[in-house]
Protein backbone atom coordinates (compact mmCIF):
# COMPACT_ATOMS: atom_id res chain seq x y z
CA UNK A 1 0.00 0.00 0.00
CA UNK A 2 1.27 3.29 -0.84
CA UNK A 3 0.47 6.43 0.97
CA UNK A 4 1.26 10.15 -0.27
CA UNK A 5 2.04 13.61 1.19
CA UNK A 6 -0.30 14.91 3.84
CA UNK A 7 -1.62 18.32 3.94
CA UNK A 8 -0.87 19.94 7.53
CA UNK A 9 -4.94 19.31 8.26
CA UNK A 10 -4.58 15.96 7.96
CA UNK A 11 -1.06 15.14 9.64
CA UNK A 12 -3.09 17.28 12.29
CA UNK A 13 -5.88 15.15 12.43
CA UNK A 14 -3.71 11.59 12.38
CA UNK A 15 -1.87 13.41 15.90
CA UNK A 16 -5.79 13.54 17.26
CA UNK A 17 -6.87 10.59 16.22
CA UNK A 18 -3.68 8.63 17.84
CA UNK A 19 -4.07 10.66 21.06
CA UNK A 20 -6.71 8.18 22.05
CA UNK A 21 -5.47 4.38 21.05
CA UNK A 22 -2.28 2.95 20.65
CA UNK A 23 1.02 2.47 22.61
CA UNK A 24 2.84 5.09 24.32
CA UNK A 25 6.22 4.84 22.93
CA UNK A 26 7.90 2.94 20.06
CA UNK A 27 9.13 -0.73 20.66
CA UNK A 28 10.81 -2.73 19.36
CA UNK A 29 9.23 -5.21 16.64
CA UNK A 30 9.32 -6.95 13.06
CA UNK A 31 7.42 -3.90 11.17
CA UNK A 32 9.26 -1.80 9.02
CA UNK A 33 8.40 1.42 6.39
CA UNK A 34 10.42 1.79 3.34
CA UNK A 35 10.11 4.57 0.72
CA UNK A 36 11.31 7.11 -1.58
CA UNK A 37 11.63 10.87 -1.36
CA UNK A 38 10.58 12.50 -4.49
CA UNK A 39 10.43 16.21 -5.80
CA UNK A 40 7.26 15.90 -7.48
CA UNK A 41 8.32 19.72 -9.19
CA UNK A 42 10.98 18.41 -10.89
CA UNK A 43 9.70 13.96 -10.88
CA UNK A 44 13.30 13.64 -9.55
CA UNK A 45 14.13 11.26 -6.43
CA UNK A 46 15.97 13.08 -3.96
CA UNK A 47 19.19 11.37 -3.30
CA UNK A 48 21.06 11.94 0.27
CA UNK A 49 18.23 13.23 1.38
CA UNK A 50 17.87 13.37 5.80
CA UNK A 51 14.62 11.91 6.95
CA UNK A 52 13.42 11.58 10.58
CA UNK A 53 10.64 8.70 11.71
CA UNK A 54 8.41 10.41 14.17
CA UNK A 55 5.56 7.73 15.92
CA UNK A 56 2.48 8.91 16.91
CA UNK A 57 1.53 7.63 20.54
CA UNK A 58 -0.78 8.72 23.58
CA UNK A 59 2.34 10.69 24.53
CA UNK A 60 2.22 13.09 21.71
CA UNK A 61 4.90 12.95 18.56
CA UNK A 62 8.37 11.10 19.47
CA UNK A 63 11.28 11.02 16.82
CA UNK A 64 12.45 7.56 17.32
CA UNK A 65 15.19 7.49 14.35
CA UNK A 66 16.64 9.38 11.55
CA UNK A 67 18.19 8.57 8.10
CA UNK A 68 19.18 9.50 4.78
CA UNK A 69 18.30 8.64 1.01
CA UNK A 70 20.43 6.45 -1.14
CA UNK A 71 21.43 7.30 -4.63
CA UNK A 72 18.10 6.42 -5.79
CA UNK A 73 15.61 8.21 -3.15
CA UNK A 74 14.77 5.48 -0.72
CA UNK A 75 14.88 5.37 2.56
CA UNK A 76 14.27 1.98 5.17
CA UNK A 77 13.51 1.77 8.75
CA UNK A 78 13.35 -1.53 10.54
CA UNK A 79 12.00 -3.39 13.82
CA UNK A 80 9.22 -1.22 14.29
CA UNK A 81 6.40 -1.56 16.59
CA UNK A 82 2.56 -1.45 15.31
CA UNK A 83 1.52 2.00 15.45
CA UNK A 84 1.11 5.39 13.42
CA UNK A 85 3.99 7.40 12.24
CA UNK A 86 5.21 10.29 10.01
CA UNK A 87 8.17 10.05 7.41
CA UNK A 88 9.76 14.22 7.44
CA UNK A 89 11.96 15.75 5.21
CA UNK A 90 12.44 19.26 4.75
CA UNK A 91 13.40 21.10 1.34
CA UNK A 92 14.00 24.59 0.89
CA UNK A 93 13.50 25.34 4.30
CA UNK A 94 9.77 23.98 3.92
CA UNK A 95 8.68 20.65 5.83
CA UNK A 96 6.76 17.55 4.33
CA UNK A 97 5.76 14.25 6.10
CA UNK A 98 3.88 11.17 5.26
CA UNK A 99 2.22 8.63 7.00
CA UNK A 100 1.96 5.17 7.47
CA UNK A 101 0.16 2.32 9.50
CA UNK A 102 2.28 -0.44 10.83
CA UNK A 103 0.14 -3.41 11.44
CA UNK A 104 1.00 -7.45 11.74
CA UNK A 105 4.64 -7.03 11.28
CA UNK A 106 4.52 -5.52 7.97
CA UNK A 107 6.65 -2.88 6.08
CA UNK A 108 4.60 -0.42 4.24
CA UNK A 109 5.36 1.50 1.17
CA UNK A 110 5.31 5.03 1.01
CA UNK A 111 6.38 8.37 -1.45
CA UNK A 112 6.99 11.44 0.64
CA UNK A 113 6.66 14.04 -2.04
CA UNK A 114 8.59 17.53 -1.77
CA UNK A 115 8.16 20.53 -4.20
CA UNK A 116 10.40 23.13 -5.20
CA UNK A 117 10.18 26.92 -3.44
CA UNK A 118 8.87 29.62 -5.81
CA UNK A 119 7.25 33.26 -4.48
CA UNK A 120 5.80 34.03 -7.59
CA UNK A 121 3.53 30.55 -7.45
CA UNK A 122 -0.29 31.64 -9.29
CA UNK A 123 -2.66 31.41 -5.99
CA UNK A 124 -6.44 31.27 -6.47
CA UNK A 125 -9.21 31.26 -3.76
CA UNK A 126 -11.27 28.77 -4.17
CA UNK A 127 -13.58 29.89 -1.21
CA UNK A 128 -14.08 33.03 1.04
CA UNK A 129 -16.70 32.59 4.30
CA UNK A 130 -17.93 35.29 6.05
CA UNK A 131 -19.95 35.00 9.24
CA UNK A 132 -21.27 38.07 10.37
CA UNK A 133 -22.56 38.42 14.31
CA UNK A 134 -24.72 41.58 14.35
CA UNK A 135 -24.84 43.15 17.54
CA UNK A 136 -26.26 46.38 18.90
CA UNK A 137 -23.74 49.10 17.56
CA UNK A 138 -21.39 47.06 15.62
CA UNK A 139 -20.90 43.84 13.72
CA UNK A 140 -18.33 41.22 14.19
CA UNK A 141 -17.16 39.36 11.12
CA UNK A 142 -15.17 36.62 10.84
CA UNK A 143 -13.99 35.85 7.49
CA UNK A 144 -12.10 32.34 5.84
CA UNK A 145 -10.04 32.00 3.15
CA UNK A 146 -9.58 29.11 0.95
CA UNK A 147 -6.84 29.18 -1.06
CA UNK A 148 -5.72 27.11 -3.90
CA UNK A 149 -2.24 26.38 -5.30
CA UNK A 150 -2.74 24.67 -8.34
CA UNK A 151 0.79 24.04 -9.17
CA UNK A 152 3.56 21.82 -8.11
CA UNK A 153 5.95 24.53 -6.64
CA UNK A 154 5.00 25.50 -2.88
CA UNK A 155 4.61 29.12 -3.02
CA UNK A 156 6.63 30.85 -0.21
CA UNK A 157 5.96 34.67 -0.08
CA UNK A 158 3.81 37.80 1.37
CA UNK A 159 0.38 37.81 1.16
CA UNK A 160 -2.28 40.30 1.69
CA UNK A 161 -5.70 40.43 3.39
CA UNK A 162 -7.56 43.56 2.78
CA UNK A 163 -9.46 44.95 5.62
CA UNK A 164 -12.69 47.43 5.02
CA UNK A 165 -12.20 51.11 6.26
CA UNK A 166 -12.73 51.10 10.48
CA UNK A 167 -11.57 48.07 10.84
CA UNK A 168 -10.87 47.46 14.83
CA UNK A 169 -10.46 44.49 17.76
CA UNK A 170 -8.27 42.48 14.59
CA UNK A 171 -7.66 39.06 15.66
CA UNK A 172 -5.94 36.24 13.99
CA UNK A 173 -6.54 32.70 14.07
CA UNK A 174 -5.51 29.36 11.63
CA UNK A 175 -3.40 29.23 8.44
CA UNK A 176 -1.64 32.69 9.83
CA UNK A 177 2.19 32.41 10.83
CA UNK A 178 2.79 35.60 11.79
CA UNK A 179 0.42 37.87 10.79
CA UNK A 180 0.53 41.79 11.36
CA UNK A 181 -1.59 44.89 10.58
CA UNK A 182 -0.52 47.32 7.87
CA UNK A 183 -2.69 50.30 8.04
CA UNK A 184 -5.99 48.71 6.02
CA UNK A 185 -4.56 45.01 5.27
CA UNK A 186 -3.05 42.12 7.05
CA UNK A 187 0.01 40.93 5.91
CA UNK A 188 2.08 37.59 6.48
CA UNK A 189 4.15 35.33 4.83
CA UNK A 190 2.84 32.52 4.20
CA UNK A 191 3.55 28.53 2.56
CA UNK A 192 1.02 27.10 0.61
CA UNK A 193 1.79 24.17 -0.39
CA UNK A 194 0.36 22.21 -3.46
CA UNK A 195 -3.45 21.65 -2.42
CA UNK A 196 -5.04 24.27 -0.26
CA UNK A 197 -4.64 26.21 2.59
CA UNK A 198 -7.11 28.01 4.80
CA UNK A 199 -6.36 31.56 6.66
CA UNK A 200 -9.10 32.72 8.67
CA UNK A 201 -8.86 36.04 11.03
CA UNK A 202 -11.58 38.24 12.53
CA UNK A 203 -12.39 41.95 13.15
CA UNK A 204 -14.94 44.43 14.31
CA UNK A 205 -17.02 46.88 12.85
CA UNK A 206 -18.93 50.10 14.64
CA UNK A 207 -22.46 51.44 13.28
CA UNK A 208 -26.04 50.77 13.47
CA UNK A 209 -28.65 50.69 10.46
CA UNK A 210 -26.59 50.26 7.67
CA UNK A 211 -22.83 49.89 7.90
CA UNK A 212 -20.59 49.82 4.40
CA UNK A 213 -18.32 46.94 4.10
CA UNK A 214 -17.10 48.08 0.86
CA UNK A 215 -13.68 45.59 0.05
CA UNK A 216 -11.25 45.57 -2.28
CA UNK A 217 -10.56 41.74 -3.57
CA UNK A 218 -6.68 41.29 -4.25
CA UNK A 219 -7.73 37.98 -6.06
CA UNK A 220 -10.66 36.90 -8.26
CA UNK A 221 -12.85 34.72 -5.73
CA UNK A 222 -14.37 31.23 -7.12
CA UNK A 223 -16.92 31.03 -4.41
CA UNK A 224 -18.36 34.14 -2.07
CA UNK A 225 -20.54 32.97 0.97
CA UNK A 226 -21.46 35.56 3.05
CA UNK A 227 -24.06 34.57 6.14
CA UNK A 228 -25.63 37.62 8.38
CA UNK A 229 -27.50 36.92 11.84
CA UNK A 230 -31.19 37.20 10.97
CA UNK A 231 -33.06 40.34 10.47
CA UNK A 232 -30.18 42.04 9.42
CA UNK A 233 -28.86 41.64 5.86
CA UNK A 234 -25.95 41.91 3.28
CA UNK A 235 -26.58 43.65 0.14
CA UNK A 236 -24.33 43.88 -2.80
CA UNK A 237 -24.88 44.44 -6.48
CA UNK A 238 -22.67 41.53 -7.16
CA UNK A 239 -24.05 38.45 -5.07
CA UNK A 240 -27.45 37.15 -5.05
CA UNK A 241 -29.77 36.76 -1.56
CA UNK A 242 -29.61 32.90 -0.65
CA UNK A 243 -32.58 30.59 1.14
CA UNK A 244 -31.66 31.49 5.13
CA UNK A 245 -30.42 28.95 7.08
CA UNK A 246 -30.66 27.44 10.88
CA UNK A 247 -28.42 26.48 13.17
CA UNK A 248 -28.45 25.71 16.68
CA UNK A 249 -31.95 27.91 17.22
CA UNK A 250 -30.30 30.74 15.29
CA UNK A 251 -31.55 32.16 11.96
CA UNK A 252 -28.98 33.44 9.30
CA UNK A 253 -29.48 35.10 6.21
CA UNK A 254 -27.30 34.56 3.33
CA UNK A 255 -25.66 35.75 0.28
CA UNK A 256 -23.58 34.01 -2.35
CA UNK A 257 -21.77 34.88 -5.31
CA UNK A 258 -19.48 32.77 -8.49
CA UNK A 259 -16.96 34.04 -10.01
CA UNK A 260 -15.99 37.23 -8.12
CA UNK A 261 -13.21 39.29 -10.19
CA UNK A 262 -10.43 41.09 -8.47
CA UNK A 263 -11.06 44.57 -7.43
CA UNK A 264 -14.05 46.72 -5.67
CA UNK A 265 -16.72 44.71 -3.89
CA UNK A 266 -19.28 46.72 -2.90
CA UNK A 267 -21.17 45.64 0.28
CA UNK A 268 -23.91 46.89 3.12
CA UNK A 269 -24.92 45.20 6.14
CA UNK A 270 -28.24 46.65 6.55
CA UNK A 271 -30.45 46.33 9.84
CA UNK A 272 -27.74 46.81 12.37
CA UNK A 273 -29.50 47.72 15.76
CA UNK A 274 -28.54 50.68 17.23
CA UNK A 275 -26.55 50.21 20.96
CA UNK A 276 -26.73 51.73 24.70
CA UNK A 277 -23.33 50.62 25.74
CA UNK A 278 -20.40 49.38 23.96
CA UNK A 279 -20.15 45.75 24.78
CA UNK A 280 -17.17 44.02 25.71
CA UNK A 281 -15.04 43.43 22.19
CA UNK A 282 -14.23 39.71 24.13
CA UNK A 283 -17.40 38.42 23.96
CA UNK A 284 -17.94 39.09 20.44
CA UNK A 285 -15.26 37.32 19.11
CA UNK A 286 -16.12 34.31 21.13
CA UNK A 287 -19.63 34.78 19.35
CA UNK A 288 -17.88 34.93 15.93
CA UNK A 289 -15.78 31.64 16.84
CA UNK A 290 -18.43 29.82 17.17
CA UNK A 291 -20.48 31.40 14.17
CA UNK A 292 -18.43 29.86 11.65
CA UNK A 293 -17.93 26.84 13.35
CA UNK A 294 -22.09 26.54 13.12
CA UNK A 295 -21.70 27.65 9.55
CA UNK A 296 -19.66 25.77 8.37
CA UNK A 297 -22.28 22.66 8.45
CA UNK A 298 -24.48 24.66 7.12
CA UNK A 299 -22.79 25.28 4.09
CA UNK A 300 -22.41 21.53 3.74
CA UNK A 301 -25.86 20.77 4.40
CA UNK A 302 -27.10 23.16 2.25
CA UNK A 303 -24.63 22.35 -0.55
CA UNK A 304 -25.55 18.75 -0.14
CA UNK A 305 -29.24 19.54 -0.30
CA UNK A 306 -29.04 21.73 -3.50
CA UNK A 307 -27.14 18.57 -5.22
CA UNK A 308 -30.16 16.07 -4.37
CA UNK A 309 -32.63 18.90 -5.91
CA UNK A 310 -31.23 18.52 -9.09
CA UNK A 311 -30.11 14.94 -8.76
CA UNK A 312 -34.45 14.62 -8.52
Amino acid sequence: MRWSVLPVTAVLAVLVVAAAAGPSAAAPGNGGISGVVRNATTTQVMANQAVSLVFVGTQGPEQVAEGRTDTKGRVAFRGLSDGRYLVQTTHQAVSYAAHAVVSGGATVELVVKVYDVSASVALRVALLGMAIDVQPGYVRISEVVHLQNGTSQTFLGNIAFPLPRGARFITFHEGLHRPAVQGDRITDRLIVRPGSHQAAYAYTLAGEGEIVLDRQIPLPVERLELFATAPAEVRSPRLEPAPTVTEEGRTYTRASGRSVPAGLLPMTIAGVPAVRLWPAPAAAGTLAALLVVGLGWAVLASGREEATRRGG
